[in-house]
């Protein structure tokens, strides 16, 4: 009898009725042992193949999704503009008229995730190269979505007007949307949103703090994944679950980084690192 061994683990026995020698055993039991860990390994890679391809296929078909959305939308929304503008509407029809001007941004902002999503994930993807100061994206950014920050008073701290970074500033500037939508999204209400930016070892990081409910611990991670929802957030806003793994691909690809840090006091923070791109000349 011989224990199966791969280094220093165990992963089987076996059992020789017979009479054959040492040597003969031990060579059998590593071939075993060998066999074993082989078809483990396999098994691991056809599960990580299938999984990757269901991937790719729902990605495929949501991306699809989103390009037939998008005419018929333009549509919707054009045709709701235009009945405002005709006038003379009482109070339930402006109300009506509104809410879908407001379900209608709701679904052009879903389909646009999607899209930039598809365009990280392309075979062909061509990364931007735009010479972008960071002060000026977040000024930008926050002028398009003052909107919907209303009700949560914004605090912007740059430490240093010449930062700069060279990349994609349409995905730069969704990764940012997607936090400060995040943070008006979580935020107690009338709770102050606070955007920073700075230099830490040669990366500009910028940071969207907001105070709310704390992300669990388990979650903190997997809030990056595509479609993964925590259930506290299920239960405070609607969601896809697209957004934030948007922007984990897109810093990937400007060999940057995100993460989040939450606490039930101090609030949550979500941080993006990306490589610094030289400074404005004095």
């Amino acid at each position: 009898m011989r224990v199966l061994r791969v280094g220093n683990n165990s992963v089987g026995a076996i059992a020789v009725r017979g009479s054959l020698g040492p040597l003969v055993m031990n060579a059998l039991a590593s071939l075993a042992a060998i066999t074993l860990d082989r078809c483990v390994s396999f098994e691991k890679e056809n599960r990580i193949e299938a999984a990757h391809q269901s991937e790719r296929l729902r990605a495929a078909v949501l991306d699809s999704l989103a390009h037939a959305v998008k005419t018929p939308l333009t549509a919707i929304q054009t045709a709701s503009s235009g009945v405002r503008e005709v006038g003379d509407l009482n109070e339930s029809q402006s109300n009506l008229v509104s809410l879908i001007e407001d379900e209608s941004r709701d679904l052009s902002q879903l389909c646009t995730k999607l899209l930039q999503t598809a365009k990280l994930e392309a075979d062909d993807f061509s990364l931007g190269r735009e010479e972008i100061a960071v002060s000026d994206l977040i000024t930008r950014v926050l002028e398009e979505q003052s909107g919907q920050m209303a009700g949560h008073p914004v605090e912007v701290e740059v430490r240093d007007s010449s930062l700069r970074i060279r990349g994609d500033a349409e995905l730069l500037s969704m990764a940012l949307v997607q936090f400060l939508d995040n943070a008006a999204k979580y935020s107690f209400a009338g709770q102050k949103v606070k955007v920073a930016a700075w230099e830490s070892h040669s990366e500009v990081m910028i940071s969207v703090h907001n105070v709310g409910p704390a992300i669990p611990i388990a979650d903190r991670e997997r809030i990056f994944q595509r479609f993964y929802r925590s259930e506290g957030s299920k239960q405070m806003a609607a969601g896809t679950g697209i957004g934030l793994s948007a922007v984990k691909m897109a810093a990937e690809a400007h060999k940057g980084h995100v993460w989040v840090i939450s606490d039930r006091t101090e609030g949550t923070t979500f941080f993006l690192s990306l490589p610094q791109h030289g400074r404005r000349s004095p």
